[in-house]
């Protein structure tokens, strides 16, 4: 049965239920229903002479509380447990059967021990999509035809292994990514290593310029970057499926799976020589459980025989406690390579609607599919390591005993508060002499969250060697340290856009016209994008840290860029604080801010003309007539000016769009309208680069101005 038909046959059963009781099946339906199965219920139905009357169409709630009473009947829900492993229900805001039907297997919530979703959803259904709850197919279908609720764990079968001396011949599938479609030059270094070993084939996630796929040119077979939004396993899945394909990875020993989230510190060669001795199906540097605390086993890693006899095939509730092999670098040998479950599995990656369960399904999911299957797993770090080691101090115990990679989350994110990485290099090259850190630094520096990875260096230990680990305050002290903290007439405060993370472009013209008056304290307060803004008495710091909050609280002036009726909550109060709108307002704004007028008091807004000013009292409609301020809109004058006057930056930037341009002309086209309902403009052309095209069905206004491709400014 299809997963059309299923659902074909379900909506029938409903709807006879629906039309004869009008609020869905009764016990003894559910009953009968369980007992006998989908196929044989609804073939009564349709049974010639059975009297029944003609069903109803359903409707979405209908079919959700039909399966809902199916599964509350059905002793497959563990309701104590799954209350207690999921916030919703234990907080009292929604039931277990009804938020497991809704939501909750959708994001592979196990209705108990004995029912795994995504095994389940891999082995039986199709798991690209999502239109079958994998529970109620088992409960109709699925345990009348002898499926299984969890994987068995079959016996180990006989490992792999290679005559001695005898090096394989591999393939390396590698997943890129970057934001900025550069392909940085810790990349380079990690494929021409990667070359020395294997045949190398790369795909970004992403747009890619050709010179930069050209770089891969002498260490890859080939090189390409499609935007498919799956993360690293959508790349993996495409090269596998797609782009270099089974037929030539089967004439390799075996293939290798590596991604960009880690920096190369050393060669291969000790790592490539130590796992190719040992027999093994499938390997990788380390495994990983999340359940598996330091607490476990006074912090030391446990046995590797240990861990394979207590752990595969263990039945959890949260997907995420399985043990599993680091997906970052793996190797899979033939009869893995070869088996079709893995191939399916590795073949139907699609986009997940977030990350975590990109690793849920096919980091994890892989791994314990292989392991239950019988294929033997080996790790380069022997045994397990409480949580995740390349997140905890034990990774710099790792890198003394040849670990060969460094992961970029580690230093970016420091999700384990990590004591002291601001020290990251010195400690790296201690271990690793050669190790090339200014290339990584340079990676860490252009593409983490900048605010993270602040706080992440910011961790320090103190005198009694505790951690102390920086926060900002939360909402009601600031509020109070607002209330009582001295007000500086000469401190201006620049909030980055909190969307983009990016300087407006009109608060970035205000702040280049003061940037070198020393009687101005500038004060620019970051998010996720890193910020660099030399000048006199320029202070760059990031919104949410003590420091910003401790700079905004004391800034007199503040300047903004937001419309009227933003959802986004003041930063500080106007009645402490200057405020100074910047946006533009455009005439779309009037209509919406007649029925939501904005939240906030701002000091003054500031207009270019007369017509603009009307605009921004009917829009801003809290606003006296002399708070608008008709003085031209700052980055229009900011960028229109001679090109001599641009920051460094601005500068940089035009003089490589006029290359892109030549002697063409550049329409700048500003939006107003995002999904059809008002929203702030994207930034306007604050330089050349900062424009955005427009793409179909967003709406885009008809603001545009068409600007020769030489002349003043850009």
């Amino acid at each position: 049965m299809t997963s059309a038909d299923f659902l074909a046959q379900w909506r029938c059963l409903v709807g006879h239920w629906v039309s004869e009781r009008r609020t869905g099946p009764g016990a003894a339906d559910v009953r009968d229903l369980l007992d006998r199965g989908l196929d044989a219920v609804v073939a009564d139905l349709h049974r010639p002479g059975s009297g029944r009357p003609a069903p109803s169409v359903p409707s979405e709630q209908d079919l959700l509380r039909c399966e809902t009473a199916v599964v509350s009947r059905s002793g497959l829900l563990d309701v104590p447990l799954y209350t207690r492993v999921n916030p919703p229900v234990r907080n009292g805001k929604i039931g277990a059967a009804e938020h497991f039907c809704g939501t909750g297997w959708q994001t592979l919530c196990n209705p108990s021990r004995e029912f795994d979703v995504w095994w389940y959803w891999a082995e039986y259904l199709d798991p690209t999509a999502a239109d079958v709850d994998p529970l109620l197919h088992y409960l109709l279908v699925g345990r009348h035809l002898g499926h299984a609720p969890v994987q068995p764990r079959l016996p180990p079968r006989p490992p792999a292994t290679y005559v001695a001396g005898r090096r394989p011949r591999r393939v390396c599938l590698f997943a890129g990514y970057d934001n900025d479609g550069v392909v940085d030059d810790y990349v380079l270094d990690f494929l021409r290593e990667l070359n020395r070993h294997a045949d190398v084939y790369y795909l970004a996630d992403g747009y890619v310029e050709p010179d930069e796929l050209a770089k891969l040119a002498p260490y890859t077979k080939g090189a390409w970057a499609v935007a498919h939004g799956a993360y690293d396993f959508g790349s993996l899945s495409i090269l596998a499926r797609d782009l270099v394909g089974w037929d030539v990875i089967d004439t390799y020993d075996e293939m290798v799976f590596a991604n960009d989230s880690t920096f190369l510190l050393r060669p291969l060669d000790d790592v490539f020589a130590a796992m190719d001795g040992r027999a093994s199906d499938w390997w990788g540097l380390q495994a990983s459980k999340h359940g598996f605390e330091k607490h476990s086993n006074h912090g030391l890693p446990l046995d590797a025989d240990e861990v394979k006899s207590r752990m595969i095939g263990e039945r959890v509730m949260n997907d995420n406690d399985h043990l599993h092999v680091s997906s970052y670098f793996m190797v899979f040998r033939a009869p893995v390579v070869r088996d079709p479950g893995f191939r399916r599995r590795v073949e139907s990656v699609v986009p997940q609607v977030d990350k975590q369960l990109v690793i849920t399904k096919y980091e994890i999911g892989l791994s314990r599919y292989l392991m239950c299957r019988g294929f033997d797993y080996d790790t380069f770090v022997p045994g397990l390591y409480p949580f995740h080691p390349l997140y905890t101090e034990q990774y710099f115990d790792l890198l003394e005993l040849g670990f060969p990679l460094l992961k970029r989350n580690f230093l970016s994110e420091n999700s384990r508060n990590v004591p002291d990485l601001v020290h990251w290099k010195e400690r790296v090259l201690a271990a690793v002499p050669d190790a090339p850190v200014d290339r990584m630094e340079h990676n860490l520096l252009r593409v983490s969250p900048d605010d993270r990875l602040q706080r992440s260096f910011a961790l320090l230990r103190d005198a009694g060697a505790r951690t102390v680990v920086p926060r900002p305050w939360p909402w009601w002290e600031l509020v109070r340290e607002d209330r009582h903290a001295p007000k500086f007439d000469h401190w201006w405060a620049f909030p980055v856009d909190d969307r983009d993370h990016l300087l407006p472009g009109a608060s970035r013209a205000v702040l280049e016209a003061v940037r070198d008056d020393p009687s101005v304290k500038k004060i620019v307060l970051t998010r996720s994008r890193r910020v660099d803004l030399a000048g006199e008495n320029v202070t760059v710091a990031p919104l949410h840290s003590q420091l910003g909050q401790h700079l905004l609280v004391r800034s007199a002036h503040v300047f903004v860029h937001e419309a009227p009726g933003e959802e986004a909550p003041p930063l500080v109060p106007a009645r402490l604080h200057r405020i100074i709108n910047l946006a533009q307002v455009p005439l779309e704004y009037v209509a919406a801010a007649a029925e939501d007028a904005p939240r906030a008091r701002y000091h003054a807004v500031v207009t270019s003309s007369r017509l603009a000013a009307l605009i921004a009292l009917t829009a801003f409609q809290l606003l006296d007539r002399e708070d608008v301020w008709v003085t031209g809109d700052p980055r229009n004058d900011h960028v229109l000016g001679p090109s001599h006057r641009l920051p460094a930056d601005l500068r940089e930037q035009e003089e490589r769009l006029r290359v892109v341009v030549g002697d063409r002309r550049l329409v700048l086209v500003e939006p107003t309208y995002r999904g059809g309902s008002p929203a702030t403009p994207a930034s306007t052309c604050a330089s050349w680069t900062g424009c955005r095209a427009g793409a179909p069905g967003t709406g885009w206004s008809s603001a545009s101005a068409t600007i020769p491709p030489t002349g003043p400014g850009s």
